[in-house]
């Protein structure tokens, strides 16, 4: 009976020993748990504490990016500000020049620059291509680039038979914003063409175009500036 006893009571104590043992283990692995996990969430604290202060470093630079911007933007709104005067200004003045010009052409003498259209005709009429090409101002035309004198002879060269001037008359009405205060005749033309594939500016017949004249400094004289088949 003795050894029953003591039998239940070690057995007893073993299991209270085991129990306490695995309580003990189960607690260190707990502690051990949370540390992992503190030292995890500090990790992640600390890696978007950095990421935090990179944003607010790049916010800075971006802040500090529109001062800068504004500031420009101001500068150009003062400039534009200042180049409207001038364009206005400048508008004024040209308003009041196209104005004394168009009150000084009906005065003034007009046969100078009507001999320069009539020149260049009868030089086309009789094939004197340097002395009509020599009458636009630096060979001015209606393209883009100026036209050479082998491409200015070859527009008349072939197709024309025979080019003479049928009206001539000042053009002071009806003038586009870009061409008012120019000096621009409009005029008649009685041209024939012969059979050959040639220039295709002229038709059979009478032809309308304005010419338009101006002064070169460099010959003091007057000049073709353009020739157009509208304005």
């Amino acid at each position: 009976m003795k050894k029953l006893v003591l039998i239940l009571v070690s057995a007893v104590i073993m299991t209270v020993f085991i129990a306490f043992n695995y309580l003990l283990w189960d607690r260190e692995n707990k502690i051990r748990s949370f540390e992992y996990i503190n030292d995890s969430k500090n990790d992640s604290i600390n890696t978007l504490r950095k990421q935090l202060d990179d944003y607010e470093k790049g916010n800075n630079v971006l802040k500090e990016r529109i001062i800068e911007l504004e500031e420009i933007n101001k500068r150009l709104q003062a400039k534009n500000t200042e180049l409207d005067r001038e364009k206005s200004k400048t508008e004024k003045l040209l308003e009041r020049r196209n104005d004394t010009i168009a009150g000084l052409l009906p005065k003034t003498d007009l046969k100078p620059m009507e001999d320069v259209i009539r020149k260049w005709v009868n030089s086309i009429d009789n094939e004197k291509y340097d002395d009509a090409y020599s009458l636009q101002f630096r060979h001015a035309s209606t393209m883009e680039e100026p036209m050479s004198y082998s491409d200015f002879t070859q527009n008349y060269i072939k197709g024309i038979k025979s080019i003479t001037l049928k009206s001539i008359k000042l053009n002071t009405e009806d003038l586009p914003s870009d061409k008012k205060g120019s000096i621009i005749f409009k005029v008649g033309l009685d041209v024939k063409r012969t059979e050959e594939a040639g220039s295709k500016e002229f038709v059979e017949g009478t032809n309308e175009r304005y010419f338009l004249i101006t002064f070169d400094k460099q010959k003091k004289e007057w000049v073709i500036g353009g020739i157009y088949k509208y304005l």
